[in-house]
Parts: C-alpha cells; structure tokens; sequence
C-alpha cells in the first residue's frame, strides 16, 4: 500500500494537479491508502501549516486557546523533526550497507 500511495503523492505536477489525480483516482478503484506512516506524516505537516495560518489570521490578543494551539504546534514540529532524523540515520545505514 506505501508504494501506491507514494506513486499517487509523487506525481508531478502542482498541489491542485496532484489532488485532481488523486481524486481521479479515488473515482475510479474507490480509495487510495491512507492509515501509512507516509500519509499521517503528511497530514501532520499539513495540520501544523493550518493551525500557523489559523493563528496569523488571528487579530485577538493571545489567549488560552492560542497558546494551546501553539504548544501543539511546537510538539507536533518536535515529532516530525525527531522521524526526519530517524529518517535520515536510516539512509546513512542504507547508504552504509550498499557499499
């Protein structure tokens, strides 16, 4: 299922070309897999962007909800940071073994 869904997600094109093909997709087999790491990892820097755009848009003082709302921006940075380096340590290995 990874591989489909990272054949759907590298698809050239821009945002709105890859999200016509996706849906396009989605019409004709039905679904396209989304519970792969790749595809929450996704989601999770997607749901970071909005809540920063949320908060940029916000013309009220800082209140409970925006702090709230920051703190989990912070700790979801914090985890996609930490899987880029484990990521990245994977690679090296990789890139160690072949050789």
């Amino acid at each position: 299922m990874r591989i489909f869904w990272e054949w759907i997600d590298n698809f050239p094109g821009t945002a709105i070309q890859k999200e016509e093909f996706r849906q396009i997709i989605i019409s004709v087999i039905g679904w396209v897999p989304e519970n792969i790491v790749p595809a929450r990892i996704q989601e999770l820097e997607r749901m970071t962007e909005d809540a920063d755009e949320m908060i940029a848009h916000d013309k009220k003082s800082e209140n409970l909800y925006t702090r709230s709302l920051k703190e989990a921006i912070t700790n979801a940075r914090g985890i996609l940071k930490t899987i880029q380096k484990e990521k990245d340590k994977s690679s090296k290995r990789n890139v160690r073994n072949a050789n």
